[in-house]
């Protein structure tokens, strides 16, 4: 059996501190959060309990029956209501039914979404969202300029929380791009490149990535943007170039790739 709980919080520093108390015991099956901005996407589709609400998590239990998911729910209540107010907890349940919902690469009105994320353990969730906000309002002017929002997601896995911050512009799309999403009901919208706005949100995935390494952060993926070599002690980064010289002596394989093939970490755009 399925059951969701979810709290509302008035900043990010309570639910921060509502997603790790929440998150220690680890009880919850899935536990996330959103903010103003993801609440004005779910008000839109329906959800208008979040209607003023600043930020949220939502947790979802599994259990064998009634009595064990609803003993598991009374714990949450109880940790839950330290520092925020129970909401509706439909929307854990309804993602856990349809978790991709109607899928698309791309934001309202056609913007660009693009995340990038930190995994720190539950202690550092609230220094590791401050060194993020930091990076971004040292940005401010010139994102609100070039017409760049910025969100939050939060989550957690295991003893650690994910720190997911994206960024939303309008730029140029692919096809591709514009074919899953016509697909996921996005309707399409002919806009030009955006070299500016692009290059601006570039600069913050770099330094947002810096930030989050000065803190010992890991990531759920590496691929061509997040770091790598600089993370590993010496003799490892070493021992697996040696490795894939043997093994790709010309450099064929995912060429970029973890930095392997041009000894350093790429910034593509668009890739998180």
């Amino acid at each position: 059996m399925l059951r969701g709980i979810a709290f509302g919080y008035d900043s990010l520093e309570q639910a921060l501190d509502g997603l790790v108390a929440l998150g220690r015991p680890q009880i919850a099956a899935e536990l996330y959060g959103f903010d103003p901005y993801w609440h004005e996407l779910y008000v839109r589709r329906g959800y208008e309990f979040l209607e003023g609400v600043a930020w949220s998590n939502h947790a979802l239990v599994e259990g064998r029956d009634e009595a064990e998911v609803e003993a598991q729910i009374e714990q949450l209540r109880a940790i839950g209501a330290a520092g925020g107010r129970e909401l509706d907890g439909r929307i854990a349940t309804e993602t856990r039914d349809d978790p991709f919902g109607s899928v698309s690469v791309l934001g309202p009105g056609g913007r660009v979404w693009v995340p990038i994320h930190c995994l720190v353990p539950l202690s550092k969730a609230r220094a590791a969202a401050r060194a993020g906000e930091r990076v971004i309002e040292s940005h401010r002017a010139e994102l609100d300029r070039l017409g760049v929002s910025t969100s939050h997601l939060t989550s957690t896995v295991g003893h650690f929380a994910v720190i997911e911050p994206c960024m939303w512009w309008h730029d140029e799309v692919s096809g591709h791009r514009w074919a899953v999403s016509q697909a996921g009901g996005r309707t399409r919208r002919e806009q030009g490149p955006n070299p500016p706005a692009r290059a601006l949100v570039q600069q913050l995935k770099a330094e947002l990535a810096d930030a989050y390494r000065e803190l010992g952060a890991a990531h759920l993926q590496i691929g061509k943007f997040y770091p790598f070599e600089q993370v590993l002690e010496p003799g490892s980064w070493s021992l697996l170039s040696r490795i894939k010289d043997v093994l790709d002596p010309a450099g064929t394989v995912n060429p970029g790739s973890l930095g392997l093939a041009t000894g350093r970490i790429l910034h593509p755009e668009h890739c998180s």
